[in-house]
């Protein structure tokens, strides 16, 4: 069965968007659990930020890969942006602060490349 271009183009835009709504809920799923972690370790005032990006990795970057295989070569602007607003707050920097200079300071990169990583090792391209 052929198709004919405009069918497939209304395929793929209607793909885009619901990969783009998928990412949307993702990232509000990713703020709340930031939210109670971030509550929760409110009292403790002696954890270090290396141990507070560590718990974000476990608890907060399922969340925002979670489906990645499927839509992991977009951009996901919505997930990176929660992941900046994150490294940004444990900072304590504006939000002006160019983002690359956060990614520096923590060691860290942008959440395209571990989706990429993510992807190629589950189909054993490690």
């Amino acid at each position: 069965m052929i198709l004919h271009t405009g069918n497939l183009d209304e395929l793929i835009t209607l793909f885009l968007d619901y990969i783009s709504e998928c990412q949307k809920t993702l990232s509000g799923q990713a703020q709340k659990a930031i939210y109670k972690l971030n509550r929760y370790l409110y009292s403790f005032t002696n954890i270090t930020r290396r141990h507070r990006i560590e718990l974000f990795d476990k608890l907060v970057t399922p969340i925002l890969n979670f489906g990645c295989e499927v839509w992991g070569f977009s951009q996901a602007k919505q997930i990176e942006r929660t992941h900046m607003q994150f490294c940004k707050q444990l900072l304590g920097a504006k939000s002006t602060t160019q983002n690359d200079f956060i990614y520096g300071e923590l060691g860290r990169t942008n959440y395209y490349i571990l989706r990429l990583y993510i992807m190629l090792s589950n189909i054993g391209l490690k």
